[in-house]
């Protein structure tokens, strides 16, 4: 394939350099033939960039009129020689030279007719833009890495985002027929990952940006200012994402700030002149006044605002007073509506990034904004800025030694895998703050054991020694000591008044309170008298809004907790072990209250390894139910061997509890189940290296469905999809085993662990090519062109593959959960594996296997029985909305023993998709058949029509989701 592609490029070249020559010598009708006369014009605004042929045609001209007609034969070969030439060298293979040989026309013919650019515009660009702000001041590094300015662009991950206006539906789309439509709707039933904020730049002209503290509002629009300015000083940087590029064919001049500068400047203005003609023009006259240390004023603003070639990144609206933010709104509109009517082909733009609650208050902006929220960081991008992070903070003198390499790669290994045994820790890298905080305590002093602690090491950050000022600030000032002296470390000083603060937020259910307020409740909890609580109060407060990120404020004079709620939980806990000697009866007071239950899992970490027994035990004696759900949290995340005992206890009383009928199904049964997973499940049949088999004696099964069922569920669906299930008929089977519940994580773990997907020899040639990404999935039974699209794109993102989809994904990744996101080759590639780890032969089931084990010779619809009964089955009428731990449904139990086969999860098997009668011997039973494969069971996620013994879906052997997985079985033929 990449040979034919390069060919392919090659074969262009030749062609449009024929072309060029015949259209070089053939005259234009009422023009001289002159060569010479072609006159060379710059690509007009708005024009995408040229393929190869133009750019040949382009560069032909542009030799002859410099060179002359023969000339232009002789040079052109030559320059198109070294072109490739030059991307060959660049490159490491075909697919990169082909890839490169498609852009560099672009670039190429972008750099022969760039303009000279304006020495004010660029001495803004060079000195206002990328000096100013292409670098980090990190002061909680190493004191010998203190003077390490943190490049931007080196750690910067891109961020994706969720919002903008619905798609208008495609006037193509219409109703159809149910095959292959039902399974193509299951894999988009959630939306697939978010775009990249840069793809919201693309389509649409002005952004309200919204994240939560610590999101990377800030960072993105940075990122985007340096990147834009680069591209105009040069050309686009490497990193560049490509929806960035196609956003701006032409990139425009980047105009950053924080709002909170211009306010004061706004303030002033109003003073001076009690009315302006237009608001927007403050905005402007702003502009002129803070970069004229470069040279720059107004006019020179005003002349690239007119052009139109403008992106306005407007950063901070909720750092802006309460009281001034609708201003600051109506003064931004006014500038977007002033500036955005320019007769240009590209208009100037605007972003303006806030946290949502400032927006959500008060200060609306107009239709002309759309709003665009900020996702949590995923696996893979956490994955990906660990390296990043190590390799920018071990340079010394810009330079990343061999030393330092190494030791950047040996810290990176150790912290993904600390993230990786650690999901309590994990838990605290879902924003680029929090995860640089973590990354700044591993380089520092290394993870914690405790999560109490790496808690205690974020607050200290936060409170002591975190000071990450914005690109182009200047350092912040440490706050003076205002606490008590007798407490011990700067840190505990300020959270000396936190502490209490925290405690009543939790037990008065607030989530923001007056800073007077605070002072008057923290002053009542530690003894002091209130004008002195509130003179030290406020002065944290305000410190601490500005410098930690750990308060922030919300109004004018109104502040709350940021970050993870757990921050402020830990602080109470703190609090509640110091407050006196009746802090027990007062923990154990909250155990019924879950609310409650994170502080006391905190608390119980923080307590000497002594008292850990004793107080758990009490917990459970206080509320058995609660306080055995509350006790397995607590020692899910204390590993100490003291334990050992109540957690032999507490497992078998967490076994009890997951089977208890009269219990809340998702409130108590799944979350004991979900606990005992955590704590090495210590059911027999659950926690075993090998899938736990079943017998299943051999008989005759009527396959498939009667007319009548069929015209039952086709009625009630709306569909024809029942009709796969048509005719009914008898299959007789040999004896076989079949395993007891589907495969666990922990059991495909081994597999995973054992380097599984490195070797070819468990894979069939397709799964091979799936597994290199060279895999065509064939989706001609989505008669739904616009459907088909859908899940193309769905099956396309899957990048990775050398690990289940959701494999770093909680709650599906639990070891007592049903491995998910698997698609039909690696669960072969499983079965291959097992059968040489174990000398036996493990394979997945075919069709007439699956339905046999789940419905025997009785003709049921569900394994139980005709009458379907929601507590049997995790399906959607369970409402769990996600799988659940394997046997957590035992009335679901099939006639042979097997659990879990209505709902929970699709199960692979090994046949194709044919046509019934069912007939082993007619080649659908060949695992290297091309075609769509069989899924069996239904899953969490669908209706009981689904979750029938009979019910059939069909999709491609590359399809993967988070309610599929698999069973294996064993035959001894």
């Amino acid at each position: 394939m990449k040979v034919i592609r390069l060919s392919g490029v090659i074969l262009v070249i030749i062609l449009a350099l024929a072309t060029g020559l015949i259209g070089a010598q053939t005259p234009t009708p009422g023009a001289a033939a002159t060569p010479t006369a072609t006159p060379i014009v710059p690509l007009p605004p708005g024009q995408d960039v040229p393929g190869w042929y133009d750019f040949i045609l382009k560069t032909w001209a542009w030799l002859v009129a410099r060179l002359g007609f023969w000339g232009a034969v002789i040079a052109l070969p030559i320059v198109l020689f070294l072109v490739l030439l030059l991307v060959g060298v660049v490159t490491k293979g075909p697919e990169d030279v082909y890839n490169m040989a498609k852009a560099a026309p672009g670039a190429i013919w972008r750099r022969l007719h760039r303009p000279a650019l304006d020495p004010a515009l660029r001495t803004y660009l060079e000195r206002g833009v990328c000096e100013k702000y292409g670098c980090l001041n990190i002061g909680a590094l190493h004191e010998k890495e203190a003077k390490t300015r943190v490049r931007l662009p080196e750690v910067y991950i891109p961020l994706r985002g969720r919002g903008g206006r619905p798609e208008e539906p495609s006037p193509r789309t219409k109703p159809t027929e149910r095959v292959g439509r039902e399974i193509a709707e299951s894999v988009l039933h959630r939306e697939g990952p978010a775009p990249l904020l840069t793809a919201f730049l693309q389509r649409y002209p002005n952004l309200l940006l919204l994240g939560r503290a610590g999101s990377g509002k800030s960072t993105f629009l940075q990122h985007t200012n340096i990147l834009l300015a680069q591209a105009t000083l040069s050309d686009w940087p490497k990193e560049t994402p490509d929806d960035l590029r196609r956003a701006f064919p032409h990139p425009p001049v980047p105009i950053y700030f924080p709002l909170r500068d211009f306010r004061p400047f706004w303030e002033e203005l109003k003073l001076k002149e009690k009315t302006l003609e237009r608001q927007g023009e403050a905005l402007l006259r702003f502009l002129g006044e803070n970069y004229q240390a470069y040279g720059l004023g107004e006019a020179f603003f005003r002349l690239q605002l007119d052009e139109g070639r403008c992106l306005l990144l407007l950063d901070g609206l909720d750092e802006v007073k309460a009281e001034l933010r609708p201003t600051m709104v109506a003064v931004v509109e006014d500038f977007v509506r002033l500036y955005a009517a320019q007769d240009t082909a590209h208009p100037n733009r605007c972003v303006v990034a806030c946290r949502p609650e400032a927006i959500r208050e008060q200060a609306m902006f107009g239709h002309d904004f759309v709003e665009v929220t900020i996702e949590s960081l995923d696996q893979q991008q956490v994955a990906d800025f660990i390296p990043r992070w190590y390799r920018e903070v071990l340079r010394r003198d810009g330079v990343l030694t061999p030393e330092a390499e190494r030791e950047a790669d040996e810290k990176t290994r150790s912290l993904l895998q600390a993230l990786e045994v650690k999901p309590q820790i994990k838990e605290l890298t879902d924003t680029p703050l929090l995860l640089t905080m973590v990354a700044l305590i591993h380089h520092r002093t290394g993870l914690p054991e405790s999560r109490a602690e790496l808690y205690w090491r974020c607050v200290e950050l936060l409170l002591e020694k975190w000071d990450i000022s914005k690109p182009g600030e200047p350092a912040r000032v440490a706050m003076p000591e205002l606490t008590p002296p007798e407490v011990p470390t700067t840190a505990d000083k300020r959270a000396y008044y936190l502490e209490p603060a925290a405690y009543w937020f939790l037990e008065a259910g607030l989530d923001r309170a007056k800073r007077e307020e605070w002072a008057r409740q923290i002053a009542l909890r530690l003894g002091e008298k209130p004008e002195e609580a509130e003179r030290r109060l406020l002065v944290i407060l305000d410190w601490a809004v500005v410098r930690s990120n750990l308060i922030e404020e919300r109004e004018t004079g109104t502040y709350a907790f940021t970050h993870h709620r757990t921050f402020q939980e830990y602080l109470a806990a703190r609090y509640l072990f110091r407050r006196d000697e009746r802090w027990q009866d007062v923990a154990l007071s909250y155990v019924p209250n879950r609310d409650w239950w994170e502080t006391l899992r905190l608390l119980a970490a923080v307590l000497d390894p002594g008292q850990q027994p004793l107080f758990l035990a009490k917990i459970i004696a206080t509320a058995p139910v609660e306080g055995t759900l509350l006790t397995g949290t607590c020692l899910a995340e204390i590993k100490d061997k003291a334990l050992d005992a109540l957690q032999s206890k507490v497992q078998t009383a967490l076994h009890d509890l997951m089977l208890q009928a009269d219990q809340p199904l998702k409130d108590v049964r799944l979350l004991a189940g979900d606990l005992l997973g955590r704590l090495d499940d210590p059911r027999p049949d659950v926690n075993c290296p090998i899938p736990f088999m079943v017998p299943v004696s051999g008989g005759a099964l009527r396959m498939g469905s009667t007319p009548a069922q069929v015209e039952r569920w086709n009625k009630e669906s709306g569909t024809t999809w029942y009709n796969t299930e048509l005719p009914p008929h008898e299959v007789t089977l040999p004896t076989f085993s079949i395993s007891k519940y589907p495969v666990t994580n922990a059991q495909f773990r081994r597999f995973w662990e054992a380097k599984g997907y490195e070797q070819e020899e468990f894979w069939t040639p397709q799964g091979w090519a799936w597994r290199r990404g060279e895999y065509e999935p064939d989706l001609s039974y989505i008669t739904d062109e616009d459907l088909r699209r859908r899940v193309k794109e769905w099956l396309d993102q899957r990048k990775q593959r050398d690990k289940p989809f959701f494999w770093d994904l909680q709650p599906w990744n639990l070891s007592n959960r049903p491995v998910v996101g698997v698609t039909w080759f690696e669960a072969l590639a499983y079965c291959n594996w097992l059968s040489q780890e174990t000398g036996a032969k493990y394979r997945l089931p075919t069709e007439a296997e699956w339905e046999y084990a789940a419905r025997g010779s009785s003709s049921w619809e569900w394994p139980w029985g005709d009458t379907f009964d929601p507590a049997r089955a995790n399906t959607s009428e369970s409402d769990l909305g996600q799988t659940s731990p394997v046997g957590l449904f035992p009335g679901g139990e099939t006639w042979c023993g097997a659990q879990d086969m209505a709902g929970n999860v699709w199960e692979w098997c090994r046949s194709l998709y044919k046509p019934y009668p069912y007939q082993a011997d007619d080649g659908r039973e060949d695992p290297q058949a091309a075609g769509t494969r069989v899924l069996r069971g239904g899953s969490w996620h669908d209706s009981p029509g689904g979750a029938r013994c009979a019910a059939r879906y069909r999709p491609s052997p590359a399809y993967f989701h988070d309610h599929v997985g698999f069973r294996v079985v064993f035959s001894p033929n």
